[in-house]
C-alpha cells in the first residue's frame, strides 16, 4: 500500500528524502497532482513510466524551485524566454528548450529538448527545494485516466503502487500547464493551458497558437500530444454547441446516461453534474476531471458533456474535453448520431 504524507514541514522533508533516494512521490501543484522522481536520475524516472503505464516516448516535464535553475538544465535559451519566465513564473507555463547533457534520456524520451516549469504551489516548491534536484513529474494518474485534482482521486489511483502521496487540498486550476516550444521564434503552443497564445503574444510580439487539428508528431515534444488522455471508463460524448441547442439533444438521448453540464443547460436529470456557467470555463476547468471520475461511479453506460466557452482557458478545457471523449463530438442538433 502507498503511504500518506501530510503537507507539513515533516511531510515535506520525508517527501524530499524519498525523491533523493530514487523513489516516487505524488504531490499537489496548482494545475493537477504530479507523480515525481529525481529528474537527474534516469532509473528513478523509469519508475514513473512503470507505475503509470505510460508510453516511454511520452516526454516528462522537469519542475524547479528557482527560475534561474532553467540555465542549469537548458542551453541556447532565446532572450524572449527570459521575458516569459519573468512574467509567468512561478505559474502554469512549461517552456520546451534544448536540453543540456545532464538531463537523462528517460526524461526527454530520447529527444534533444526538455520541458521545464516553476510551479506556484508552495508544497510542490518546498519539496523540490528540499530535495535539491529538479523533479520530473507528469500527472499522478494511471495513464489515460483523468488527471487527479484532489488528494482523494490521486490516492485512489496510486494506493496500490507502494509510493508516498502527499495530502494536499484541491488544485487551483484543474488542468495541466501550457506547454510552449521555445527553440525558435515565434514560440508555438504544443499543449494549451491557462496561459494563452494571446497572453504570450502580448508580451513578446507573436506566438503560434495550438491547433486542435494539427497532426501528431511521431516523437511528441510535449505530454498530451499523441496518446489517449483524461478518459473515463465509460464512453463519453461531447456536445460542442450552445447550452440551449444542447438541451434539444439531451432530451433525445438514451436515458441510460450521466450528464456533465453547465448552469445554463435547462435539461433536468437525477444523474446530472453541474460544473459552472457556460461562460466561466475557469471554474469548469477546476472541476472537470473530478466530475469525470464521479460520473464513472454514477448510473448509466454513457457520459454526455456540455462544452464551454472557448475564451481564455476555455480553449484548453475544450482540448481536454475532446480527448476525454476520444473525439466523439456532436456539433449540430440535427446530426444523425447513433447513441
Amino acid at each position: 500500500m502507498s503511504s500518506i504524507l501530510e503537507a507539513d514541514e515533516e511531510g515535506v522533508k520525508l517527501a524530499a528524502s524519498e525523491i533523493k533516494a530514487g523513489r516516487l512521490v505524488a504531490f499537489p501543484t496548482e494545475t493537477v497532482y504530479g507523480l515525481g522522481a529525481n529528474g537527474l536520475n534516469g532509473e528513478a524516472v523509469l519508475n514513473i513510466f512503470k507505475v503509470k503505464g505510460r508510453p516511454s516516448d511520452n516526454p516528462l516535464i522537469l519542475h524547479i524551485a528557482n527560475k534561474n535553475d532553467v540555465k542549469l538544465l537548458a542551453s541556447d535559451i532565446p532572450e524572449y524566454v527570459y521575458e516569459l519566465i519573468d512574467k509567468f513564473w512561478p505559474g502554469p507555463l512549461t517552456v520546451v528548450l534544448k536540453a543540456k547533457d545532464i538531463i537523462p534520456k528517460e526524461v526527454r524520451a530520447g529527444l534533444d529538448t526538455v520541458g521545464i516549469r516553476f510551479p506556484v504551489n508552495k508544497i510542490a516548491r518546498d519539496i523540490i527545494k528540499s530535495s535539491g534536484v529538479p523533479i520530473a513529474a507528469p500527472s499522478a494518474n494511471i495513464s489515460g485516466r483523468p488527471s487527479p485534482t484532489n488528494f482523494e482521486d490521486c490516492y485512489n489511483d496510486l494506493k496500490d503502487k507502494d509510493i508516498s502521496v502527499v495530502r494536499g487540498g484541491s488544485t487551483d486550476i484543474g488542468i495541466e500547464s501550457t506547454v510552449l516550444l521555445c527553440t525558435d521564434y515565434p514560440p508555438r503552443i504544443l499543449r494549451p493551458g491557462k496561459v494563452t497564445a494571446e497572453d504570450i503574444a502580448k508580451l513578446i510580439g507573436a506566438c503560434d497558437d495550438f491547433m486542435e487539428s494539427e497532426a501528431v508528431e511521431e516523437a511528441p515534444r510535449s505530454p498530451g500530444q499523441k496518446y489517449g488522455h483524461y478518459m473515463a471508463k465509460k464512453k463519453t460524448i461531447l456536445l460542442d454547441m450552445l447550452p440551449g441547442l444542447a438541451d434539444e439533444v439531451l432530451y433525445k438521448i438514451n436515458p441510460n446516461a450521466t450528464f456533465i453540464l453547465s448552469r445554463d443547460n435547462r435539461f433536468e436529470d437525477e444523474n446530472k453534474i453541474v460544473l459552472a456557467k457556460y461562460d466561466d470555463p475557469l471554474e469548469a476547468s477546476k472541476r472537470y476531471f473530478h466530475a469525470l471520475r464521479k460520473a464513472d461511479n454514477m448510473p448509466g453506460e454513457l457520459i454526455v458533456v456540455q462544452a464551454y466557452s472557448k475564451e481564455g482557458i476555455g480553449k484548453a478545457l475544450f482540448n481536454r474535453m475532446i480527448k476525454s471523449a476520444s473525439g466523439n463530438v456532436m456539433e449540430d442538433v440535427d446530426e444523425d448520431w447513433i447513441w
